[in-house]
């Protein structure tokens, strides 16, 4: 898989992204939905293969849907609270230390993980990649290759972002947890 399009994101007011693309609402939710025309399957090209960008906010602690570049609308006001998303959501901070062409799996000095439930912030923390990637070694930091087995080192570290099965959501090792 092709590195993906960060999501626009406002955080506490200020442009930023996330390596990470936030479901939408659940099927049989009407506040969002396709554009005439626009099909689930449209997609134009490898580096956005959910075939929009949307731009999310979060403020006073609460998570927003405010647009989408193409294919889908909101029918509801704007912004729009995001009561389903209950996830870990991963904002990338500083320098990009290493490209990994697959997903969002490139590694950024810092990490800002953000834990939501119901679309409220519920825990914010930093994680520091620099540390973590120098300890690898550099068999482990050859993550385009099956016969050097990047899945399994794919799903090992913080920073994996799209796992290697396909799964969006955010891989966070028990030593990282928060109990």
């Amino acid at each position: 898989m092709t590195a993906q399009f960060h999501e626009n994101l406002i955080l506490d007011g200020e442009d930023t992204s996330m390596a990470y693309c936030p479901p939408l609402p659940p099927e049989g939710d009407d506040r969002v939905r396709l554009q005439e025309g626009a099909s689930e399957d449209d997609w134009e090209c490898t580096a956005c293969w959910r075939g929009y960008v949307a731009t999310w906010e979060i403020c006073d602690d609460k998570i927003y849907l405010n647009k989408f570049s193409r294919k889908y609308v909101i029918e509801e006001g704007h912004p729009l609270f995001a009561d389903w998303i209950s996830e870990t959501i991963r904002i990338p901070q500083g320098e990009q230390l290493e490209y990994v062409h697959m997903g969002f799996g490139s590694v950024y000095e810092q990490d800002l993980m953000i834990r939501i439930e119901k679309g409220v912030v519920i825990e914010r923390r930093v994680v520091d990649n620099r540390e973590g990637l120098q300890k690898m070694s550099n068999e482990e930091r050859k993550l385009d290759s099956d016969q050097r087995g990047w899945r399994e080192i794919f799903n090992t570290h913080a920073w994996g972002g799209v796992r290697a099965n396909g799964e969006d959501e955010i891989y966070i090792p028990d030593h990282l947890k928060k109990d």
